[in-house]
């Protein structure tokens, strides 16, 4: 794989999000929005939709900064995403979560107020969506929770 280390990622950011559709069981199989892009002799990971973040339609009016969004399902619990992770040794796992948290510490405020506001006119979205987003997102608690959740998926 071309860049494994984006898997780790890309778990990271939907826990932060709460995702709920990678990962999700469907009986026979799993879906992870997940595309495998040929580079040369090897696959390059892709993340897509991201249409069941915040806890999806079953959430999306009512989730807030307490809703736990560690649940089940996620993609750091599938067998695609250990079978990823066991080729990166653990001081390279750790290192690229380690670079990566800092980035779900950063300020997104603005740019959360304008996307809502410009979905706003179109969209019938639940009142102070971009007030709930911003308070989930900065939750400091649940950070250092995803930190340590996908630290220990490494085992």
């Amino acid at each position: 794989m071309l860049n494994p280390d984006d898997i780790i990622k890309i778990a990271i950011f939907d826990l932060w999000v709460n995702n709920v559709d990678r990962g999700r069981n469907f009986g026979e199989g799993y879906n992870y929005n997940l595309l495998l892009k040929p580079v040369g002799t090897k696959q390059e990971i892709m993340a897509f939709d991201h249409g069941f973040i915040f806890g999806g339609v079953n959430q999306i009016g009512i989730f807030n900064s307490k809703t736990n969004t560690l649940n089940s399902n996620k993609l750091y619990q599938s067998t695609y995403y250990k079978s990823v992770i066991k080729h990166i040794n653990k001081a390279d796992y750790i290192n690229i979560v380690n670079n990566f948290i800092p980035l779900l510490y950063e300020n997104y405020d603005t740019l959360i107020k304008n996307i809502i506001e410009k979905l706003g006119a179109n969209w019938d979205l639940s009142p102070k969506l971009d007030e709930r987003i911003i308070a989930l997102l900065k939750t400091n608690e649940q950070i250092k929770e995803i930190k340590n959740i996908i630290i220990q998926a490494k085992k």
